[in-house]
């Protein structure tokens, strides 16, 4: 257990962490100092990073007083986290921030050790780890390259010896002979290139054990981020036997286990999984993002440039004071499994609003049915794994053991396997058969439905037939019930399946389905919506486009109104 003042300590240095974003972070300035373009909350991404370091080219105000809109406050409860110190509207840059590591995934495909693009042609001659080519391979390479090379999985020096041994036989034998030993050294390079996958694992210890040993900066933010270690979890023991044996022994990269194990705790705590532009995912370190608390319906949302800097974005207003959240899990889960991913990724239980509501916000998102009449099956303690669950329905006594529960969702699996996420048909039929057994709105009901909604709003609607359109009409209905109580209306998925909406009341509207005055109102109902989808769909250039879907809007209304 840390002590105070090693709490304080770290607490200090990811402050002087905040304070350093302000060369990223102009708007930290306050309104009066900082450039007039960080007010415009429709800046993409991409764009507010070129403003900002045109911004620091031209000598802006990068050593002013620094006003950013949260602080770091340390609680019991939360550990360290932030507050917010003003009050911060939807839609606002709360923070961008470049990464202080980046690194491969353990399930990274091939790729570039260095510069993380996919590469499976040339692998580094000494370590053996795929790399672009010879160009990536050069300083920045060099140390890692030192210390993986003691794997043993470098490209094998050439055998002279096979040649002479070669030439030495008949001439009828020497072309199978050789042919042979070609076929040989193919498998043998197939199993050194999947050694090398396998040995991913070791990557982000690695990167991090060599980076804190050549950067006193680097060090201090990396022992200043909340790590989880307990010796008697079984995170400890895959940790010992997968990463710090090797990291202490084969690899020599540090003699001390106990500061390995460390290493393994921040990238399990506060490691982000990174989209790049090259198509490649990594994972990262974010010093002054790993600050945010988790919610299961956070008030921010994370977004990565395709250079890996995070923009984090303010998705509900917070007010002064407010704790500011983010979501360690996928939202869409329902609450038994979003809280076994936190006590095996992240060792906490979540207590949030969400996780203590047996209904999970009146979505009943992890509910079967009651066998005995049909009504939903709730857990009478949802922070319990073990708890029994007992029926919803006001005449019934009916319970079930967690075991049961579990039982239901095991077979549902089964039942999911073999499905395709474009198989509209079948998707709607397995959903169909699962309603006896699961309330509308279960959390695989709904991976079904918005499996089949992808598929069916990638098609031009106007080419859909009556039926499918009812289809997507129902479905759409449904899943926008529920992302209404589990989302904040500027999450990417609320804002998506918001341009769907216009798009599907547009089609309905073209038909003559919706029209007169219904039509009309439905239009208005919609502005909300559309100016939400006008804003975040803006914010990154690889969101569906959203232009040409409101051009229609705008027509369809002017010709309501005419």
């Amino acid at each position: 257990m840390a002590g105070e003042g090693e709490l304080e300590a770290g607490a200090g240095v990811l402050e002087e962490r905040l304070r350093g974003l302000l060369a990223h972070n102009p708007a930290w300035l306050g309104p009066e100092a900082a450039p007039p373009w960080c007010a415009d909350l429709s800046l993409s991404h991409e764009e507010l990073l070129e403003r900002t370091r045109q911004w620091r080219e031209e000598g802006g105000g990068v050593t002013g007083p620094a006003a950013p809109p949260m602080r770091v406050v340390q609680s019991e409860e939360l550990g360290r986290h932030l507050v917010a110190a003003r009050d911060i509207a939807a839609g606002e840059v709360l923070l961008v921030e470049p990464p202080l590591l980046l690194s491969l995934r353990e399930r990274s495909p091939p790729s570039c050790l260095t510069c993380f693009r996919r590469a499976i042609t040339y692998t580094c001659p000494a370590c053996g780890f795929f790399l672009c080519g010879p160009e990536c391979g050069a300083a920045a390479h060099a140390e890692e390259c030192a210390v993986l090379g003691r794997l043993g999985l470098g490209q094998p020096a050439p055998r002279p010896e096979e040649e002479v041994r070669l030439a030495a036989l008949p001439e009828e034998q020497r072309a199978q002979a050789r042919e042979l030993l070609q076929q040989a050294a193919m498998t043998a390079e197939q199993q050194r290139r999947l050694e090398v996958l396998r040995q991913y694992r070791l990557v982000p210890a690695v990167t991090t054990l060599l980076a804190v040993r050549s950067s006193p900066a680097v060090a201090g933010l990396v022992t200043a981020l909340q790590g989880h270690v307990s010796p008697s979890s079984a995170r400890y023991a895959a940790n010992q036997r997968r990463v710090v044996e090797a990291a202490v022994g084969r690899l020599g990269v540090t003699s001390d286990p106990a500061s390995v194990h460390r290493v393994c705790a921040v990238w399990d705590t506060n490691g982000f999984e990174v989209p790049l532009a090259s198509g490649s995912r990594v994972v990262g370190l974010f010093p002054a993002a790993s600050l945010l608390t988790h919610d299961c319906r956070p008030n921010t949302q994370q977004w990565f440039t395709g250079e890996g800097v995070v923009v984090v974005r303010v998705v509900a207003r917070v007010a002064a004071g407010d704790v500011v959240t983010t979501s360690y899990t996928d939202p869409q889960w329902a609450t038994i499994l979003r809280q076994d991913h936190l006590r095996l990724s992240k060792q906490f239980t979540c207590t949030c609003t969400r996780c203590r509501d047996p209904t999970e916000l009146g979505t009943f998102l992890g509910s079967p049915r009651c066998p005995a009449c049909g009504a939903a099956l709730l857990p009478t303690d949802p922070l319990d794994p073990h708890a029994p669950w007992s029926c919803s329905g006001r005449a019934c006594t009916h319970t079930a053991s967690a075991a049961q529960v579990a039982a239901v969702g095991a077979k549902v699996g089964t039942q999911l396997k073999g499905l395709t996420p474009n198989d509209v048909v079948g998707l709607t039929a397995l959903s169909r058969q699962l309603q006896d057994t699961l309330v509308p709105t279960h959390h695989v009901l709904m991976q079904l439905h918005v499996s089949t909604l992808k598929t069916l709003f990638s098609r031009d609607l106007r080419e859909l037939g009556a039926e499918d359109l009812a289809t997507l009409s129902a479905i759409s209905s449904i899943v926008k019930g529920v992302l209404r109580r589990l989302e904040q209306p500027l999450t990417r998925l609320s804002v998506r399946m918001g341009r769907e909406e216009v798009r599907l009341v547009l089609e309905n509207v073209r038909r003559g389905v919706l029209t007169g005055q219904e039509a009309k109102d439905r239009l208005e109902e919609l502005k909300g919506v559309v100016e939400e989808c006008r804003l975040v769909l803006g914010w990154d250039a690889r969101m569906p486009p959203f232009a040409p879907v409101y051009r229609e809007y705008q027509e369809a209304l002017q010709q309501m109104s005419s």
